[in-house]
């Protein structure tokens, strides 16, 4: 599963954008399938007020997975400042991906 996605810095602070975790989470389980860093395209780490950049998450899970759920939810987090500190304050960002609508 791929998704590509956009990050707008709209805060007055640099983030470093490839602290952000990607992940697959399955309904009504614990699981989740964290993203293959590996197979995205690169972007730079460091993005600042104003800027924005486009990136790709790339999640390889097996096919019984995928036919297993017909709903998914894509999460993002945490995101960290240059400090190290989330700017999502310990929030992840949910987007709910379904199979069949």
């Amino acid at each position: 599963m791929t998704a590509k996605y956009r990050i707008d810095n709209e805060s007055a602070q640099t983030i470093n954008v490839n602290s952000m975790k990607e992940t697959l989470e399955l309904p009504g389980s614990t699981a989740n399938i964290k993203a293959t860093t590996a197979l995205a395209p690169k972007v730079k780490d460091e993005l600042k007020p104003g800027e924005s950049v486009e990136k790709m998450v790339v999640i390889l899970l097996s096919t019984e997975t995928f036919e297993s759920y017909k709903d998914f939810e894509l999460g993002f987090g945490p995101l960290n400042n240059l400090e190290g500190k989330d700017v999502f304050n310990d929030e992840w960002i949910g987007f709910n991906v379904w199979k069949d609508l």
